[in-house]
Order: C-alpha cells, then structure tokens, then sequence
C-alpha cells in the first residue's frame, strides 16, 4: 500500500496531535499529493523534517514531476537547491538570478554578494576539481564517492 511505501502506516492510528515535527510535515505534503494538484507550492516547510523524512520527501515530490506536476518550493535553505532543476533567487523584492540549477549556483560572486553560500555538496565539488580529483561536477553524494574512487 501506499502508506506503507511512504513509511507512514504507523502513524495512520496515532493520534495527529501526538505526532512528531517531522510526521505532521510529511503527512501535511502527502495528504496535498493524495488531492493530485497540477501544482504543488511548499513556503519554507521541509526545513520540518528531519533527514530521512526530507529525503523520503524529495523522492516523492521527483516523481510527481516526473508524471508531469510543478513543485514550487520556497525556502531559505540553499542545500534544498540541489533537488531543483530551475532556481529563481529573489533579494529585496526583486529578481536577483534564475535559471537551471547548476548554472545559477556557478554565479558564485553574486551569490556571495547576496550573502548566499553555496550548498556544500557543490563546494566538495568545486574543491575536488580544483585539485583535478574530478572533472565534472556530481550532485549525488554516492555519484561523488564513485567518482573519486575511479
């Protein structure tokens, strides 16, 4: 069952208002996916769920735009950035950069100028082909690993 893919069956007899941070975000986004929107706007919520709920989150939400629906996700946290395939950074009310993931992140001195760090991954990234340990970058932690053991 579904439930069960989502690792959510357990919390279907508990009490909502007994569950935890992380258990009410994640049944708040599936329960929006169960209604099958065309679009799905998320402002600043899955900084809510701890590392395996995001995770679980995430896969969800790539195969919901795989079968063709929008996920607008608004978040302060430039680490979330890396499950995006377009970013469209605002600063004082105004359109600062946008555009595909990797090509806005590559905007590096605006960014630093905005006061925003890149996501760590990318810096990794960024640091391994500097030294020529790669030479394209990897935003998947287990691409990274494989890569660097070639």
């Amino acid at each position: 069952s579904q439930s069960r893919r989502f690792k959510i069956d357990h919390l279907l007899k508990k009490d909502p208002c007994s569950l935890g941070s992380s258990d009410k975000t994640k049944m708040k986004i599936l329960s929006s996916l169960i209604l099958k929107p065309n679009v799905l706007i998320l402002d600043n919520i899955m900084s809510e769920l701890d590392y395996i709920d995001k995770e679980l989150v995430f896969d969800l939400l790539q195969e919901f735009t795989k079968k063709g629906g929008i996920v607008i996700n608004c978040t302060n946290d430039i680490e979330e950035s890396l499950y995006a395939e377009r970013i469209i950074i605002l600063y004082d009310k105004a359109l600062a950069c946008e555009g595909k993931t990797l090509s806005v992140l590559n905007e590096e001195k605006l960014l630093k100028r905005l006061g925003i760090g890149l996501p760590f991954l990318v810096e990794l990234n960024k640091y391994f082909m500097d030294y020529g340990m790669i030479d394209k970058y990897h935003l998947i932690n287990e691409k990274l690993v494989n890569a660097l053991w070639k």
